[in-house]
């Protein structure tokens, strides 16, 4: 059973759908068990860089809009307002508790953040338990691959699909950014962030959604 533990250094990546409700807005009991959860680890002594998603999502459900904005002038006017939102809320919540945090629209963000800091890990937290054998939404019997040792094209062909309508991105980047980790020797997980404990087992070395190996 491939799981991390004793590590020092990690990025955690949080996406748009973990950040918000269904109707786009901020979801903030989410987000202060995150920030609570990140602060504990901190004063552990683990090293953490946070690459946060959200920004258009928390925009458009701050603007009131039902939909994302499909031009990239929508984009922009929703993730500025967004930014500032979630700047503020962050701000407010860890209270300079954690010492570094990073702003990213995308999953690779997360995965050249912690190459350049060599961080001991990679935690990428979404809406889904993990990387499944097969599209959960139209299978049953779909299945969660617990640990990957190398990343297929095969993989990549499973994982299609788009994420929610607040994010911009499905598996397919969530693959991206674990080749990019992996290939520079940091394993990586992606897993629910729907509980934020999941951060305390998997640095507890419990097995917790898809472990894709360092190479």
């Amino acid at each position: 059973m491939a799981t991390l533990k004793d590590v020092k250094r990690i990025v955690i990546k949080v996406g748009t759908s973990t950040l918000t409700h269904h109707t786009g807005k901020s979801n903030i009991r989410q987000i202060k068990k995150l920030v609570a959860v990140i602060s504990d680890i901190v004063n552990s002594g683990v090293e953490v860089a946070l690459v946060t998603s959200g920004a258009i999502g928390v925009g458009v459900g701050k603007l009131g809009l039902r939909d994302r904005p499909t031009n990239t002038a929508g984009k922009q006017a929703a993730a500025t307002i967004g930014q500032c939102e979630l700047m503020f809320m962050y701000d407010k919540m860890f209270a300079e508790a954690v010492e570094e945090i990073v702003f990213g629209d995308n999953d690779s963000l997360s995965a050249i953040v912690a190459k350049l800091i060599k961080a001991d890990a990679l935690l990428i937290l979404t809406d889904i338990d993990g990387l499944y054998d097969k599209d959960p939404h139209k299978d049953e019997d779909a299945r969660i691959i617990p640990v990957v040792e190398e990343i297929t094209e095969h993989l990549f062909e499973i994982a299609g699909g788009k994420g929610s309508k607040f994010g911009t991105g499905g598996m397919i980047t969530k693959l991206q950014a674990a080749q990019i980790a992996t290939e520079v020797g940091i394993p990586t997980i992606v897993m629910n962030g729907g509980d934020s404990d999941n951060i305390y087992r998997v640095l507890e070395g419990h097995q917790v959604g898809t472990f894709f190996t360092a190479k």
